[in-house]
């Protein structure tokens, strides 16, 4: 059989969990950021119990635009992600081995929610008729975000 390749596509809609904080990667000394995006499913029990389980996602923006999400998003903004996964293996300072898979972002866009005003700047001009919409804070206590 030939070798059709493959694909390693993920898009993501979801709200961050918790506010963007811009790193520095001392190797290249380039910026990244780490965020904790949360997506919902929505379906019923056989029993007709309405469900939500919530999906924690590990996502790695880096440069310019990991410095844009840092400046202009927080907990509770909505973003469409574009990315790939990645699986990372560590090793933990008990000498456990570790992994975990991650999306590394390709493009990511502010979607929704309110957005913080830089230092400097005008405030972005609002609509007024959007509401504010967010993650619920629970969280699952095998979620390891």
């Amino acid at each position: 059989m030939a070798d059709v390749g493959s694909i390693n596509k993920v898009i993501l809609l979801g709200y961050l969990g918790k506010d963007p904080e811009l790193k520095t990667n001392l190797n290249t000394s380039g910026k990244f950021c780490l965020l904790s995006v949360a997506t919902r499913e929505y379906f019923k029990t056989k029993d007709g119990e309405k469900r939500e389980p919530t999906t924690w996602h590990r996502c790695l923006v880096g440069g310019k635009a990991a410095e844009v999400i840092a400046k202009y998003a927080k907990a509770g903004t909505l973003v469409a992600i574009d990315g790939k996964l990645k699986r990372v293996s560590w090793e933990s300072k008990e000498g456990d081995k570790r992994q975990n898979t991650q999306v590394l972002v390709d493009t990511i866009t502010i979607v929704g929610g309110k957005l913080k005003q830089p230092v400097g700047e005008e405030p972005p001009e609002e609509n007024p008729e959007e509401d504010e919409i967010g993650p619920e804070k629970e969280k699952d206590k095998d979620d390891p975000y």
